[in-house]
């Protein structure tokens, strides 16, 4: 956590560079007092919140016992899910983006970072310096447009954050199939969609559950 702290601090100057530039490739000319409100603050104080809680997070949770359990230990012990895989989207490159890794690393996850391809100079900056600050057998950059994206859900996951877009209704059909959480990020109005079938094929598999 306190390494992802050095990656924003550190790279806070090229970020601002990277917004300032406005190329088509990464919408429009962004001052860096907006750029700090709008991407940057947010990890910031996200990031000091998980330092500053991770001990207690941690912590057994002990819940209450009843006369069967009286001389049980009763507690919710907090696991990580797994491989985390984080989609990140094209208009927050960055906030949208370490938002969701600074959880996925205080949850104790292995994670696989795939930035926008359309914010370019995000795309690069993310895959340069986040190796270098975080253990790379942990977690990985990966680029590439949707082609790429496709061929990185051939492989299993336990959690996945994207956002609302036009790829969202594979997202949403990989993690019915698979049995895999999703969380649409940064979204009001998200458009949820499930073929019949697959609502149909997930009640057969309620219901009469393989023994």
């Amino acid at each position: 956590m306190e390494d992802l702290w050095e990656t924003v601090r550190e790279r806070n100057g090229k970020i601002y560079g990277r917004r300032k530039r406005g190329s088509m490739e990464d919408l429009w000319e962004t001052p860096p007092f907006e750029a700090e409100i709008s991407e940057l603050s947010m990890v910031k104080n996200e990031i000091n919140l998980a330092i500053n809680n991770l001990n207690s997070w941690m912590k057994d949770e002990y819940v209450t016992k009843n006369l069967a359990t009286t001389f049980d230990s009763a507690f919710i012990r907090k696991d990580p899910f797994g491989v985390v895989l984080i989609i990140g989207p094209w208009n927050y490159p960055v906030h949208l983006t370490l938002l969701p890794l600074v959880g996925a690393i205080a949850a104790g996850n292995c994670v696989i970072v795939k930035p926008s391809e359309i914010s370019q100079h995000t795309e690069r900056l993310l895959a340069e310096h986040l190796p270098r600050y975080l253990d790379k057998d942990c977690f990985a950059v990966i680029c590439g447009g949707a082609e790429d994206t496709a061929l990185i859900l051939q492989n299993r996951f336990d959690y996945i954050f994207f956002t609302d877009s036009a790829i969202n209704l594979s997202l949403w059909e990989y993690g019915a199939t698979q049995g895999v959480p999703c969380n649409v990020m940064g979204t009001i109005n998200s458009n949820i969609v499930v073929r019949i079938s697959l609502i149909s094929s997930i009640v057969d598999k309620l219901s009469f559950p393989t023994i």
